[in-house]
């Protein structure tokens, strides 16, 4: 399925120059493992460089992950640290008329303020992406067969939203 890249505003540097530039972004549903009810949709940027997925800790206070004991600390681009905290979510995407739904382990950080990630290990490593930056658009689709652990349910066409 085709998505726009999503237009963000950003200090201009000498790399580039504009203030306006285009990021990759999916809405992806983050549920509870134990109350679906207890879910929110996470606007996200799809980053192949990351190895997790990582999504401000306010969205933690909505959908009540299974928490996994201990704190970790990742490494920012500049050397610094992130305290992290993980625990066990249900993801969700909509890509046609399916809805995908699987388990997933993401961390959260209380620094982490301008959305989420949505890296390899639980989300991208699923799927098959191809990035057009000239176009600035994306295409997601599951590798194969959906792997274990996935559910699908079919959205009838009246549940469908329209897409531009």
């Amino acid at each position: 399925m085709r998505f726009a890249y999503s237009p963000q505003w950003v200090k201009p540097s000498p790399a580039e120059r504009s203030q306006r530039i285009y990021v990759p972004e999916l809405a992806v549903h983050v549920s509870s493992v134990q109350n679906t009810e207890a879910a929110l949709d996470c606007l996200g940027t799809l980053d192949t460089g990351a190895v997790e997925c990582l999504l401000p800790f306010e969205v933690s206070e909505v959908v009540a992950p299974v928490w996994i004991p201990g704190k970790e600390f990742l490494i920012g681009f500049g050397g610094e640290r992130h305290e992290v905290t993980y625990g066990q979510v249900r993801l969700g995407i909509r890509l046609d008329n399916v809805e995908w739904r699987w388990t997933a382990i993401v961390g959260f950080s209380k620094d982490r303020t301008q959305g989420s990630l949505w890296g390899h290990a639980h989300f991208l490593d699923h799927f098959r992406v191809t990035f057009d930056g000239p176009q600035r658009h994306f295409t997601i689709r599951l590798r194969n067969a959906p792997p274990y652990g996935f559910t699908e349910t079919h959205v009838s066409k009246s549940r469908r939203k329209r897409r531009r």
